[in-house]
């Protein structure tokens, strides 16, 4: 009787102990990522600078507190209306470059692309 009273009182008042391992394992995940999902964004306006020829510079862009500009990369609204409009500069130049190229030019590239974005979803499926 006295048996299951006290196993029962042990399970319901355990103290929850999470081990250093299981924490250390967390937070190195949430770091990479919060890295790898930093770096798509970084290549991902690199790549729209790249195809208007424009020298990139994020702190144009970003809020000017450190921590919310640099670290988390909140854009002001300024900064986040002139990437739309370079967005969609590089869009128009990328179809005008696609409409130029020759068919076979053009398959080959949209191999790559579909390749590259291919590849992204299997590395970054988280």
């Amino acid at each position: 009787k006295n048996f299951t009273k006290k196993w029962m009182h042990d399970e319901l008042h355990h103290q929850v102990r999470v081990p250093l391992a299981s924490f250390g394992i967390l937070a190195t995940a949430s770091l990479i990522l919060g890295w790898r999902r930093r770096q798509k964004r970084m290549r991902h306006l690199r790549r729209i600078h790249g195809v208007l020829g424009k020298k990139f510079d994020i702190r144009e862009y970003v809020h000017p507190n450190f921590f919310r500009g640099r670290v988390w990369h909140e854009c002001t609204a300024e900064g986040k209306r002139e990437l739309e409009k370079l967005e969609a500069k590089a869009m128009k130049a990328e179809e005008a470059a696609l409409a130029s190229m020759r068919p076979y030019q053009r398959k080959k590239y949209e191999r790559f692309q579909k390749l590259e974005r291919w590849g992204e979803k299997v590395v970054l499926v988280w």
